[in-house]
C-alpha cells in the first residue's frame, strides 16, 4: 500500500530565511570574482606595463620602491588589496577605520577634483565640512607623465555630493591664500592630496602646509610607483618635512597602486 506523502508548506519565515541565505551566498561569490579579477589586473599591469611603459621598466620602478621602503624603520602601514581597479580603497579605509566619528566642525580638504568621485566618497563617509579645489581646467603644467590640460573637465562633477561638501574653483594659488584667512585649519583632520604633479603639491604644503594640525592624515594618490615618483608629490611632501622639521607614520597604501596615507606629526 502506497502512503500518500503529503509535501511540507514551508511557513514566511523559512522562506525569507532561504532567500537571506541565497542573497549572502551571492554576495560571497561576486566578492570573490571582483577580487579575482582585481588580481587577474594586477597580474596584466605587472606582467604588461601601464600606458606606455614596458614591463621591464614597470618592474624597475617596482623594485625601486620596494628598495627605498627598505630604507625605512617601523614601517608596518596597512595593506589595502585590490590592485590598480580600486583605487579608491585607501581613501575608503582612513575615511571608515581612521576618522570614524569626528566632530561637526572637522574639516577635509581634496585638491585634485576631476570628476568628483574621491570626493563624492569623502562627502559620504565624512560626518565634517568637505572642501574641494579644481580649477577644471586641467593640470596647469607638464610635468613628468602628465602633459599640461590632461583632466580638463569643462563639465563638472559627475558624483552626487552631500550638503557637507563646496567646491573652491580656480588655480590653487589664486584661492587657497584666501580660504586660508577664512578658515580655521587647525580643524583640518584629512587632507586628500590628488593634484597628481610636483608643483602644485608644493602650493598646497606652502600655503596650506604651515597650518595643517598634528595628526592630519593625508592621502597621497600619486605618491610612488610610477616613472619620476621620486620627482613628483612624494618629493613636495618630503621638501616640506625637511623645511619643517616635522615628522610623519605610514598609515596604509595600495598593493598594486600609487596611493599612500601618512599621519603627520
Amino acid at each position: 500500500m502506497d502512503i500518500l506523502k503529503v509535501p511540507v508548506q514551508e511557513t514566511p519565515n523559512q522562506q525569507t530565511l532561504l532567500l537571506l541565505k541565497s542573497m549572502r551566498l551571492l554576495e560571497m561569490q561576486l566578492a570573490q570574482m571582483k577580487h579575482d579579477m582585481s588580481y587577474l589586473m594586477w597580474q596584466v599591469h605587472r606582467n604588461h606595463g601601464a600606458a606606455s611603459i614596458s614591463a621591464p621598466e614597470r618592474m624597475k620602478i617596482r623594485d625601486e620602491v620596494c628598495a627605498y621602503i627598505e630604507t625605512l624603520k617601523d614601517f608596518n602601514p596597512e595593506v589595502i588589496y585590490g590592485g590598480h581597479e580600486s583605487r579608491e580603497g585607501l581613501l575608503e579605509f582612513i575615511l571608515t577605520e581612521r576618522l570614524v566619528g569626528v566632530e561637526a566642525d572637522s574639516i577635509a580638504l581634496e585638491f585634485g577634483v576631476f570628476k568628483g568621485k574621491s570626493l563624492s566618497i569623502i562627502s559620504r563617509l565624512f560626518s565634517g565640512k568637505v572642501y574641494g579645489f579644481d580649477s577644471f581646467e586641467g593640470i596647469p603644467t607638464t610635468e613628468l607623465i602628465w602633459d599640461k590640460g590632461r583632466f580638463n573637465n569643462p563639465q563638472g562633477i559627475a558624483y552626487p555630493l552631500k550638503p557637507n561638501t563646496e567646491l573652491v574653483k580656480g588655480w590653487f594659488k589664486d584661492t587657497m591664500p584666501d580660504f586660508v584667512k577664512a578658515h580655521d585649519l587647525s580643524k583640518v583632520k584629512l587632507l586628500h592630496m590628488d593634484c597628481d604633479i610636483y608643483s602644485s603639491a608644493k602650493e598646497i604644503f606652502e600655503v596650506v602646509g604651515p597650518h595643517l594640525p598634528k595628526d592630519v592624515i593625508i592621502v597621497f594618490d600619486e605618491y610612488w610607483n610610477y616613472k619620476g615618483w621620486k620627482d613628483g608629490e612624494f618629493k613636495a611632501f618630503h621638501e616640506f618635512l625637511a623645511a619643517t622639521g616635522r615628522t610623519y607614520t605610514y598609515l596604509g597604501y595600495m598593493d598594486a597602486g600609487n596611493q599612500v596615507a601618512v599621519k603627520l606629526h
